[in-house]
């Protein structure tokens, strides 16, 4: 259900800003998001129901430490499903 290449973050890396993960999706999709720090620990976890056209996520990384992050974001729908990953900085 992901249309290839849509999946962006920004800002990436953050300055202990919100990140917006945009995306779009071919079809109605379950996305499941999850963020993992370096060491593969997850730090966050939230779902959304996706929509077939452009969508938008935020997340709030405050309270975590500057690091490098991974964002694992898994879209699943009728037709199938896929998943990707995306690195995040968060700076000081």
């Amino acid at each position: 259900p992901l249309v290839a290449g849509s999946l962006k973050a920004y800002p990436n890396p953050a300055r202990r800003k919100p990140v917006q993960f945009a995306y779009q999706l071919s079809e109605d999709a379950a996305v499941r998001f999850r963020i993992l720090d370096a060491s593969g620990h997850e730090v966050a976890r939230w779902s959304r129901s996706g929509k077939r056209s452009n969508n938008l996520e935020i997340w709030n990384p405050q309270g975590l430490p500057a690091g490098l992050y991974v964002a694992h974001i898994e879209f699943s729908s009728a037709g199938g499903s896929r998943s990707e990953n995306l690195p995040l900085g968060i700076l000081q």
